[in-house]
C-alpha cells in the first residue's frame, strides 16, 4: 500500500471516536529479511507524517515496511486479570472500507488491514 493510502487510513482512524487502543503491527525487517511484530495503540494524528511515523512514541518506521495492522475485537486490559476491553472493530472496519481500495480482512479474533493483497 502506498504511503498516501497509509496516511489516509492512519489519520481517518486516529481522528475517529473509535481509535483502537491495542494493535499488532507487523513490519518487514529489511536488515534481517524477516517479519517483526509489536503491540501498540493506534497512532494519534500528530504521530503521522507523510512518509513515516513521527519521532517519539513510535519507531522511525516508514509506512512501506508495514505488512499488516491487526486490531483485535477485545484484549486483556491487564495480564492475568479477567477484565477485557472490547474495541469497536465493526465501526473501524466500516470507516476504513469507506476510504476505498484498502484491503481489510475479518478474522475470528479481529480485523487485519493489509498493505498488500
Amino acid at each position: 500500500m502506498s504511503n498516501a493510502k497509509w496516511v489516509k487510513v492512519l489519520l481517518a482512524v486516529a481522528r475517529s471516536p473509535v481509535r483502537p487502543l491495542r494493535v499488532r503491527w507487523t513490519t518487514w525487517n529489511s536488515s534481517e529479511e524477516n517479519e517483526f511484530s509489536f503491540w501498540d495503540e493506534w497512532p494519534r494524528d500528530f504521530d503521522v507524517e507523510p512518509q513515516r511515523f513521527a519521532d517519539g512514541r513510535f519507531a522511525l518506521l516508514d509506512y512501506r515496511w508495514i505488512i499488516e495492522a491487526f486490531i483485535p475485537h477485545e484484549f486483556a486490559t491487564v495480564a492475568a486479570v479477567g477484565h477485557r476491553t472490547r474495541q469497536d472493530t465493526t465501526q473501524i472496519r466500516a470507516l476504513i472500507e469507506s476510504l476505498g481500495e484498502v484491503p481489510v480482512e475479518e478474522t475470528a479474533d479481529g480485523i487485519a488491514i493489509r498493505a498488500y493483497d
